[in-house]
């Protein structure tokens, strides 16, 4: 059963969706810091279902280095909960990075270490709004 209160609210802050609608994203540009971003272009789209939101984050440039637990991708929404699950893959040779952490407190996504590459990464997750 879907909860009425949800159904056709659509908050200014974001493009919310109901329930009937979570196949749809909504795409947004991520803030980050980066150790190394040189030529960066990152884009991102998110979808928010029930009380959860599912991120993706796409890294495209001459070269991108992250320093884990310094380095961060702002959360497209305020996060809440306790925590959540993101991870970091590189989409050139198809091997996952390893696993990040969701900071609620900041609402920030922190990937794990990555050496200087040229390749495209994704950055992939969840948390609780």
């Amino acid at each position: 059963m879907i909860d009425e209160r949800f159904i056709n609210v659509r908050p200014e802050s974001f493009a919310y969706r109901d329930l009937a609608g979570i196949d749809r994203w909504t795409t947004w540009t991520p803030t980050y810091s980066f150790t190394t971003a040189t030529s960066l272009t990152v884009t991102g789209r998110f979808r928010v279902v029930g009380r959860q939101c599912f991120f993706q984050v796409k890294s495209t440039g001459t070269s991108l280095a992250t320093t884990a637990g310094t380095d961060y991708i702002a959360l497209p929404l305020t996060a809440a909960g306790l925590g959540g699950a993101g991870v970091m893959t590189n989409d050139t040779t198809n091997v996952a990075v390893g696993t990040g952490h969701i900071d609620v407190a900041n609402s920030r996504f922190y990937p794990p270490a990555q050496v200087a590459s040229g390749n495209d990464f994704i950055f992939a997750g969840w948390f609780e709004v």
